[in-house]
């Protein structure tokens, strides 16, 4: 991830990150605690995992 926003800062570009997490059971949430305050980052936590596709238009809808 760190390396993602280091490439995408060297190029001075506007950009946005968003992470849907489908209620997994990875760790997912956990991890991305220590994104929650960057403002480039846009979290989504669903509370039941519906399935690929509901996941994937959530984070759609979350897009500017």
């Amino acid at each position: 991830f760190n390396e993602i926003k280091k490439i995408l800062l060297k190029y001075n570009t506007t950009y946005e990150i968003i992470v849907s997490d489908n209620n997994s059971n990875d760790n997912t949430r956990n991890i991305l605690k220590k994104f929650k305050d960057d403002k480039n980052v846009v979290i989504n936590l669903r509370k039941s995992n519906n399935g690929k596709g509901a996941n994937l238009r959530d984070g759609i809808k979350l897009a500017n």
